[in-house]
């Protein structure tokens, strides 16, 4: 009996020790390739895509086994979005995107643009009305894109947009939303009938070109962004974006809040290693959240977990 309850006590103590120290699970990938984006439509349905070699990962039993769904030429993915769990798009370099209506089995392949385009992300307010942004080596070097039948053809807005190349798209609801990309936040009442200028930072210098790569809305007034050379932007009001205070010179890919007071930042190699970061007051200060991080590109949330993916195969999750 003092054996059994010897063994009981350790075990609590163990159990208790690995919560405190809220320790991130690693989760075995089937490829060692840079994992670039993640999405999840549920706590237990998900996919991962690559950035060179083509593949999308998916998962039926919240990240527990991870499988490869597809496999595509060596090609870069940028975003990944679905609308439910058989509906969803993939976007990529040369212009392409990828589509699939039964979960990600098949992908039928269009060419939205030239070749010398890259469709950076994409977005969806219903099965019809969607919105993908890019870039083009020819001028003029801006994709606005804009489709109203399910992604069957897309339309080059980027007149109507009073900025250019853009990256990161966070809708509040099938109306109002946010698309930045280089130093520039544009916003919508309307679904991208319309388009208002937010923030134009004209004081980047060369040396430091501070490029939004990342962008969340919390609430329908407070907002984060981040980017190359430790750019972190902050909004209250849902209008004004201000810069905060730097604490690293990494390029800083992704943001995430879980609520107004606790966020996460990930990125990857500038002056530093990988890097994860971690308030837990509204943004007024963050910590290293993770000793010796590799690369991480994306930062997702479910229900109940919060998400990475970076270099190397990896993926990682925790606890909310």
């Amino acid at each position: 009996m003092t054996r059994f309850l010897s063994a009981v006590l350790l075990c609590l103590c163990f159990t208790f020790h690995a919560h405190s120290q809220s320790n991130w699970q690693k989760h075995k990938s089937p490829i060692s390739a840079d994992l670039h984006n993640i999405f999840f439509v549920s706590d237990s349905v998900g996919w991962v895509t690559s950035h060179k070699t083509g593949t999308i990962l998916h998962t039926r039993d919240g990240g527990q086994h991870w499988l490869v769904q597809a496999k595509m030429d060596s090609i870069y993915f940028e975003d990944i979005f679905f609308l439910d769990r058989q509906t969803g798009w993939v976007t990529a370099e040369h212009g392409l995107i990828f589509k699939t209506r039964n979960g990600g089995k098949t992908w039928t392949k269009e060419q939205i643009a030239d070749t010398t385009s890259w469709i950076y992300s994409i977005h969806f307010t219903d099965n019809r009305n969607g919105i993908a942004v890019g870039l083009r080596e020819q001028r003029p070097a801006t994709l606005f894109l804009k489709t109203k039948d399910g992604g069957k053809n897309w339309q080059n807005i980027r007149e109507k947009v009073p900025a250019s190349f853009y990256e990161p798209i966070s809708f509040l609801d099938d109306q109002k939303g946010y698309v930045a990309g280089l130093n520039k936040i544009v916003y919508t009442e309307n679904a991208g009938a319309s388009w208002e200028k937010l923030y134009d930072d004209t004081t980047s210098n060369s040396t430091c070109r501070e490029a939004i790569r990342g962008l969340t809305m919390v609430t329908s007034n407070i907002g984060w962004a981040v980017g190359h050379c430790g750019l972190v932007l902050h909004t209250d009001d849902g209008k004004n974006w201000k810069k905060q205070k730097k604490f690293t010179e990494n390029r800083l890919r992704s943001v995430r809040f879980i609520n107004q007071s606790e966020g996460y930042i990930v990125g990857d190699s500038n002056k530093q290693p990988g890097v994860l970061f971690r308030t837990r007051d509204g943004g007024k200060t963050w910590q290293t959240a993770m000793k010796k991080a590799p690369d991480l590109h994306r930062i997702t949330l479910t229900n109940y977990r919060i998400w990475l993916v970076g270099d190397e195969g990896t993926i990682l999750s925790k606890p909310k």
